[in-house]
């Protein structure tokens, strides 16, 4: 299996909970970045929220993606508004992931992820991808968190 995890992250609960899932499944790692960052004060939940619900898809920095060099696709986000964030929007909109075994992680500060599943399957056609969902793994660093997240590889190698 070669595996990579694309992701967003504005905190670092999505690139802790990415790197973990990276160490259990030898994957490769892509973190997206907007041009223009969001904001990392109050003002995220007003901008992210926003953008989020208005279904906004940022433009990226420039990175280096090769679906043909993979055959599973692990997208992780943190929940914003009850959906995914902007830039992994935008990454699903300009990539073609047909054909590719595809897993969704969600970390957040306290979960109810069932609309962003629900998004992330829709958006990608995945309609049976497996699903993780975190909370706040780099703070807390809960073991029970940390064995959903070896559960979830198993998973993932299982597809």
């Amino acid at each position: 299996m070669k595996a990579i995890i694309i992701y967003y992250s504005l905190e670092g609960n999505t690139d802790y909970t990415a790197k973990l899932l990276a160490k259990e499944l030898g994957a490769d790692l892509l973190r997206l970045e907007p041009v223009t960052p969001y904001p990392t004060d109050n003002k995220k939940f007003f901008a992210g929220g926003k953008d989020a619900t208005l279904g906004i898809e940022p433009s990226l920095k420039p990175y280096s993606f090769n679906a043909d060099d993979y055959d599973t696709v692990i997208l992780g986000t943190p929940l914003w508004a009850w959906t995914m964030a902007p830039p992994l929007k935008t990454f699903i909109s300009g990539n073609n992931l047909g054909g590719k075994k595809l897993a969704f992680f969600v970390s957040s500060g306290g979960g109810n992820d069932k609309k962003c599943f629900a998004k992330m399957h829709r958006l990608t056609g995945a309609e049976n991808a497996p699903c993780l969902s975190v909370v706040d793994m780099l703070k807390n660093k809960n073991p029970d968190d940390i064995a959903k997240v070896k559960s979830f590889a198993q998973k993932v190698r299982g597809m």
